[in-house]
């Protein structure tokens, strides 16, 4: 009995198995299609959707620290304000020839210490008249200011040339308003020597070509034909005095020192001569080129300014002051800085 109902169990259980493996199988089957449609449902991407509004701004971030201070740029060209300045000993320079004329008849030079200029009133055969040169300027200047392709001329501008004088002492009989006056050379006029120049010739052989007293053939400068370019030395009111003012300012016309620079052979120099009240007797004395104290001999300071190449055929905008609108302070400057520079 008890056999045959282990048998009766162990059959149903036997069925039980067979039916847990069918529902296992079943289910097994049911998770298998699931798959199978999860995969067949995995189609392409589809295309992307139109982008929506944008949103508000966010509120500004905190400062950042500063950047690291940058490279320094390279320097520009540069195109000076140059100076050039000429005395007999001031770096080896010795062009300077000057000396006076004197309508005397003698034949014997005056180059000595100083230079006087002097007229009489009424007596034309009393005069003395200073002749200067200053020698060597133009391969000085256009050594330092002509490149390579430019001509002198659009090289560089003179802004301003001045000669300096240390005056030793004028007279006067009579209260008068003294003038300097200038006869500039022309390159066909005699070439004089202050070591042999005098009245009736520029070497102390040959004649002057165009008279005696050292005339020109044609004076160039402003007034040409004359020499009749002129500066105020000041209005003298003491008579009978003897003075000694010190340095005397005269301003050359820039464009006869544009000429020397530019052709050398042009520069004879200048006749200056003293003018005034033709009732009066006047003379004044400055220190020469020959003189002891070498700090006080005559001076010539030329301004110049260099010309951009790209910018040859514009106007100068730095056009130097005109000389009458100018200071007393400012008319001396040139001459100031120039002593600065002998002191360092």
């Amino acid at each position: 009995m008890n056999g045959h109902f282990i048998n009766r169990n162990l059959k149903k259980a036997l069925i039980i198995n067979k039916n847990t493996m069918k529902a296992i199988k079943l289910v097994s089957l049911a998770m298998l299609g699931m798959a199978m449609t999860l995969v067949s449902c995995t189609g392409d991407d589809g295309e992307r959707g139109p982008a929506g509004p944008a949103g508000p701004a966010g509120a500004q971030g905190a400062q950042g620290p500063a950047g690291a201070d940058g490279q320094n740029g390279m320097d520009g060209e540069d195109k000076p304000n140059v100076d050039f300045y000429f005395q007999d000993g001031f770096k080896g320079y010795s062009g300077l020839e000057d000396s006076f004329i004197v309508d005397d008849g003698g034949a014997a030079a005056k180059n000595g210490q100083t230079v006087i200029i002097s007229y009489e009133g009424g007596n034309p055969g009393a005069e003395r008249f200073g002749l200067m040169r200053f020698d060597g300027i133009s391969s000085l200047i256009t050594d330092q200011l002509v490149d390579v392709g430019q001509t002198c001329d659009e090289a560089f501008y003179v802004n301003q040339a001045i000669v300096y004088v240390y005056v030793d002492g004028y007279t006067t009989t009579t209260p008068d308003d003294l003038y300097f006056r200038f006869g500039f050379y022309n390159d066909s006029d005699d070439m004089f020597f202050e070591g042999t120049a005098i009245w009736p010739s520029p070497d102390g052989i040959n004649p002057w070509s165009f008279g005696s007293g050292g005339n020109s053939g044609s004076w160039v400068g402003p007034f040409a034909g004359t020499d009749e370019y002129s500066v105020l030395f000041g209005s003298v009111l003491n008579a009978s005095s003897s003075n000694r003012p010190g340095w005397v300012a005269l301003p050359l016309p820039k464009s006869v020192v544009q000429t020397w620079i530019c052709n050398e052979n042009s520069n004879k120099g200048f006749r200056l001569r003293l003018s005034g009240n033709n009732a009066n007797k006047a003379s004044i004395e400055f220190m020469s080129s020959d003189n002891d104290n070498l700090d006080l001999r005559p001076i010539l300071v030329i301004q110049t300014e260099k010309i951009d190449l790209g910018a040859k055929n514009m106007v100068n905008n730095t056009k130097a002051k005109d000389w009458d609108n100018m200071t007393y302070e400012e008319q001396m400057a040139p001459l100031f800085n120039f002593l600065e520079i002998k002191n360092q």
